[in-house]
């Protein structure tokens, strides 16, 4: 099942270890990736998908390869590297939002 799906913004949250450049960016899904194409680097440097993934859109995307780390402004990734970013109109009611907003409270002598 795919987390994601064309136009969906989403947050890169998992990565493979040692290729953690792009943790914590969001990008935007424009759509699937085909088997072999080509991406190309902002200097240049050429790269080809070889397996399935959602090509994504955003700034400074890094891709480590054994010749070196490139920036991309658009690369495949893996939708399990993938979480949806929700719209704020989907949240189901004003107590979800609280709780996102609003952190729990805790007594100094509890923290220690």
């Amino acid at each position: 099942m795919s987390n994601c799906k064309e136009g969906d913004l989403a947050i890169i949250y998992r990565s493979v270890p040692g290729k953690e450049h792009n943790l914590g960016k969001i990008v935007r899904i424009v759509r699937p990736s085909k088997k072999g194409e080509i991406f190309v680097s902002t200097c240049g440097h050429i790269v080809g998908c070889i397996e399935p993934a959602w090509v994504i859109e955003g700034v400074n995307l890094k891709w480590v390869t054994e010749n070196g780390v490139y920036n991309f402004n658009e690369r495949p990734l893996k939708d399990k590297f993938l979480k949806p970013i929700k719209p704020l109109d989907d949240l189901e009611g004003e107590d979800e939002m609280i709780k996102i907003i609003k952190p729990k409270k805790v007594k100094y002598e509890q923290a220690l």
